[in-house]
């Protein structure tokens, strides 16, 4: 029984510091590509298409998710807890839920983009993505993922931290699954 547990021990602890190994790379790696993108669309003007705006904007949220995720989910990885306050909990939450939406509300975007240019190759110019249709999608994007990301930090719902590796904090679907079956 002792040395099933101390092997259980061992395994978490390895698995733990794999995870944290990981985490470094992915977060190096995607911290210097999406700001290579950036670097490159602002220094190449040819670039600046409003069909890049849309790849912009994906560089832009992968940054910002790669370094939230490097600043709080490596070190309470790492520490075995989440190390920061309740409310860099919350402020993980969303940022993370919100941003991670973005990316794939603009994904959705860039694949109506592509539909519209194989489907109606004649008709380019009719459902061609101007920087003004562009800017508005993406504005559009914005709203409707704020509509819906924004609930918890109101009090629908809530975040808690991650119960294996406590690497963030994430909207608690238990707590919904819980009171649905109340409910019933």
């Amino acid at each position: 029984m002792a040395a099933n547990l101390s092997n259980n021990t061992l395994q978490y602890t390895t698995a733990r510091h794999f995870s944290v190994v990981y985490l470094i790379i992915i977060g190096i790696v995607g911290i210097v590509s999406n700001l290579l993108v950036v670097i490159v669309f602002a220094k190449y003007e040819r670039l600046r298409t409003a069909a890049n705006l849309f790849i912009l904007n994906l560089a832009v949220c992968d940054i910002i998710i790669s370094s939230l995720d490097s600043a709080l989910s490596i070190p309470s990885t790492y520490s075995k807890r989440w190390i920061f306050s309740r409310t860099a909990c919350v402020c993980y939450g969303f940022l993370h839920y919100f941003f991670i939406s973005i990316t794939v509300s603009t994904l959705a975007a860039i694949s109506i983009d592509r539909f519209f240019h194989i489907t109606k190759p004649t008709q380019v110019q009719t459902w061609r993505i101007t920087r003004t249709r562009a800017l508005g999608m993406l504005s559009v994007i914005y709203i409707y993922v704020l509509l819906f990301t924004f609930p918890p930090l109101t009090g629908w719902n809530s975040f808690v931290t991650e119960d294996y590796f406590y690497s963030g904090c994430y909207i608690n679907y238990s707590d919904q699954d819980h009171k649905l079956q109340r409910s019933r």
